[in-house]
């Protein structure tokens, strides 16, 4: 589980569910079809909607300017890695933590 957007946030609610988990203070994100970051072609506009992770991997991606909610163009990818672009910036993530980044495709 990882954190996730409030509901509001969470497009297609008829495959996606989230619900509220006092103990972390997060949205707690279940889905019956997820897709990872590392596995999203060149070129295709996504939203961040889940970090399949703990509250370190969260932060570190918040740091590095990605956080849940967020718009990103997929630039490059090779064997799971991949380099996304928001803003005029460009991010290389290792295909460890691009597979723990749930994605949907906008475009």
């Amino acid at each position: 589980m990882g954190v996730c957007a409030p509901p509001a946030l969470i497009a297609d609610a008829k495959f996606e569910q989230a619900y509220y988990n006092e103990n972390s203070s997060h949205y707690i994100h279940l889905s019956m079809t997820q897709q990872s970051l590392s596995q999203v072609a060149p070129g295709r506009r996504v939203r961040l909607v889940s970090i399949e992770g703990d509250r370190v991997l969260a932060r570190r991606l918040l740091a590095l300017g990605l956080s849940v909610g967020n718009e990103v163009e997929v630039l490059h990818r090779r064997n799971g890695d991949v380099v996304v672009g928001r803003d005029g910036n460009r991010l290389a993530l290792g295909h460890d933590i691009a597979a723990r980044v749930l994605i949907k495709e906008l475009s």
